[in-house]
């Protein structure tokens, strides 16, 4: 895990929980109560305005928290859904903020398919290309782009 992490965090991403803190019996994302998000908002434009894209790694759930604690953010117009039909859905609650708002839009949030086991509706390898599409291949584009601004 530890290189896995050092390997993407010296390729230009980040990683970083959307609850800062939570109670759960077991393993399953329904049970989470009492949850605290981070300031993923405050991260992005305060501390590290060039981000892009945050990919939500842990599919519809992920989606859930995300919609719960960043709708203003949403509604500032900063953000928009990926075009991957996973993103789609999970913000389709967001379909009344206008196309023109989406168009000037600084940042896009893509809604990642599950990666644990319990995503058996998926195989190995289509989890492999979603990620490598809408998440690596983006994103080492968007760091060569930011490195030739310097």
């Amino acid at each position: 895990y530890d290189d896995q992490l050092k390997k993407l965090t010296s390729h230009g991403f980040a990683m970083w929980d959307i609850l800062q803190s939570c109670k759960r019996k077991g393993s399953l994302d329904a049970d989470i109560k009492e949850e605290r998000p981070n300031d993923i908002r405050k991260y992005c434009t305060d501390h590290h305005p060039s981000i892009r894209r945050i990919v939500l790694c842990n599919g519809a759930s992920s989606a859930v928290f995300f919609n719960r604690y960043f709708k203003e953010w949403w509604k500032s117009g900063e953000l928009k859904p990926a075009p991957n039909v996973e993103s789609l859905r999970a913000f389709q609650k967001f379909e009344n903020i206008s196309k023109d708002q989406f168009r000037s839009a600084t940042i896009e949030v893509v809604c990642g398919i599950g990666v644990s086991p319990a995503a058996a509706s998926y195989t190995y390898a289509q989890k492999r290309d979603f990620y490598k599409e809408y998440c690596y291949d983006p994103g080492l584009k968007l760091l060569e782009e930011f490195k030739d601004d310097d």
